[in-house]
């Protein structure tokens, strides 16, 4: 909802606008003067503020010049003034979408909100679209590398992991055959096995990058992939920051399940989702932390449901959670474009990407068509 902000150190002028702006179906605020008109912005971010100039404390200059010094809030400011020494100019100057003299029409006024609001949405959609599409052009600059890179490092890689695994897998046949004898080689037994076990997990690793790397271009490259082995292929991705977050997980997942799908582009979501996850445990002092993936065919769809034992998304930013550039995260760690991207992704498969408000945990639910 469209809300809207009356900064007049006349009070019965308030008054006169927020009545009429309520009836027209937008929420109010008022302030006395450019200070407390700061202190409202900096909480509730109104779309629209209408300043008085000439004011005690803080003037509408002042408050607009502090209000302009946040480059990421751009409401639509409207200029009230009784006095002649305020010219046009000036206002433009300063920002300012229009101006109006005292004492003004109502309709004036509400003419220019909706004006004014077209014009800041539509030139906010374009510039929102143009940061996802410069986002998304880096993105894909990294990934192009990456793909580059990957073929011939994960050729060398695995060459080195196939003499790992071959040979601590002989090393471990021929201890368990000593140790018939000699009860001395248990503990080596066991660190064979561990060698073995991280070799695999290593070549895992690089098979998980070699599909995030991957790009496909045409509807007719999707495939029919085993849900479970991208699943599987995003924790190997995380494992390290699970470790360290302590975090526990649990996959509840058939190994029979099929989507048609881009892999890579799938995976992307489900990196993004258990990133969220890890990222909010993370500032969980003490308690359980762990992440359930839990997959499930409804009709003709299958679900996968991504939950954490954090505390939910407040009710507050629910709505806008999806929206790009909308991050509850602390500055510089995140670019609020993960879920609208993964949004975007799920929908280009025929797909869905829903918050389950039912829940007292974080959930996420993705679905697909199932093949």
């Amino acid at each position: 909802m469209t809300s809207i902000l009356i900064v007049d150190d006349e009070e019965m002028i308030c008054t006169y606008l927020e009545m009429h702006f309520r009836n027209e179906g937008y929420t109010t605020f008022s302030a006395q003067n450019g200070l407390e008109g700061i202190k409202i912005c900096q909480e509730h971010f109104p779309n629209i503020i209408i300043s008085d100039i000439k004011m005690p404390k803080c003037d509408g200059v002042q408050f607009i010049q502090l209000i302009k010094e946040n480059k990421d809030y751009n409401p639509v400011i409207f200029y009230m003034t009784a006095y002649s020494d305020v010219t046009i100019g000036t206002a433009y100057d300063l920002g300012v979408d229009a101006l109006f003299k005292k004492p003004f029409q109502m309709k004036d006024i509400l003419g220019g909100i909706k004006k004014f609001s077209k014009i800041k949405e539509e030139h906010g959609q374009i510039e929102e679209q143009k940061k996802i599409n410069d986002i998304k052009t880096s993105e894909n600059a990294q990934l192009t590398l990456l793909a580059e890179l990957s073929t011939g490092i994960s050729h060398n890689i695995n060459n080195h992991i196939s003499y790992i695994t071959t040979s601590s897998y002989v090393l471990k046949k021929y201890l368990e055959k000593e140790n018939d004898e000699n009860d001395k080689y248990s503990k080596m037994i066991q660190i064979s096995e561990k060698i073995h076990a991280h070799a695999l997990m290593t070549y895992r690793i690089v098979k998980s990058m070699k599909m995030l790397a991957r790009k496909n271009h045409s509807e007719d490259e999707k495939e029919n992939v085993c849900l479970l082995s991208i699943i599987q292929s995003s924790i190997d991705l995380l494992e390290e920051n699970l470790k360290l977050g302590m975090i526990k997980y649990i996959i509840n997942c058939h190994n029979d399940i099929y989507i048609k799908c881009f892999p890579e582009q799938i995976m992307q979501v489900f990196l993004n989702l258990l990133q969220n996850s890890c990222d909010a445990l993370s500032s969980i002092e003490s308690g359980d932390k762990w992440i359930n993936i839990d997959v499930c065919r409804i009709d003709n769809n299958i679900e996968i449901a991504f939950t954490d034992s954090g505390f939910g998304i407040p009710e507050n930013v629910r709505n806008r959670i999806m929206d790009p550039f909308f991050t509850t995260k602390d500055r510089g760690k995140g670019t609020g474009v993960g879920l609208s991207l993964s949004k975007k992704i799920l929908e280009a498969h025929d797909g869905t990407l829903s918050l389950d408000e039912s829940s007292k945990n974080t959930r996420f639910v993705a679905s697909f068509k199932s093949t």
